[in-house]
C-alpha cells in the first residue's frame, strides 16, 4: 500500500508540475521562456518535454532542470523545491509508520 501511495503521489506530482511548467514557460507568447528557463531544451519543445523536466527535477538533484529568470519564475522554482521536500517527508513519514506497525 505504501508503494502504491508513493507512486500515485509521484505520478500526480509529475503531471501537475508538467502542466504548471508548460504554462509559465509560455507566459509571454511573443517571447517564450522569459519567466522560467528549461536547461535541456532543444529546438522544439513538445508536451512530453515538460513532463520529462518535471520528472527529472525529482530524480536529478545535482543541477536544476528549471531555473527562474523573473521574480515569478523564482517563486515558482522555490515552491516546486518546497513541494519536492514535502513529498520526500511524506514518503519518509509513511515509511516510518509502516515500520512501527511491523515492530
Amino acid at each position: 500500500m505504501l508503494l502504491g501511495q508513493i507512486l500515485t503521489y509521484l505520478g500526480f506530482f509529475v503531471i501537475a508540475w508538467g502542466c504548471i511548467i508548460w504554462r509559465f514557460y509560455w507566459e509571454g507568447k511573443d517571447r517564450p521562456g522569459t519567466v522560467i528557463e528549461i536547461s535541456d531544451k532543444g529546438d522544439f519543445l513538445s508536451t512530453f518535454d515538460y513532463y520529462h523536466v518535471s520528472l527529472m527535477s525529482l530524480v536529478r538533484r545535482d543541477r536544476p532542470e528549471v531555473s527562474g529568470l523573473a521574480r515569478t519564475g523564482k517563486i515558482l522554482v522555490a515552491f516546486h523545491t518546497f513541494m519536492v521536500l514535502d513529498l520526500i517527508g511524506l514518503a519518509l513519514g509513511r515509511f516510518y509508520q509502516l515500520i512501527t506497525r511491523m515492530i
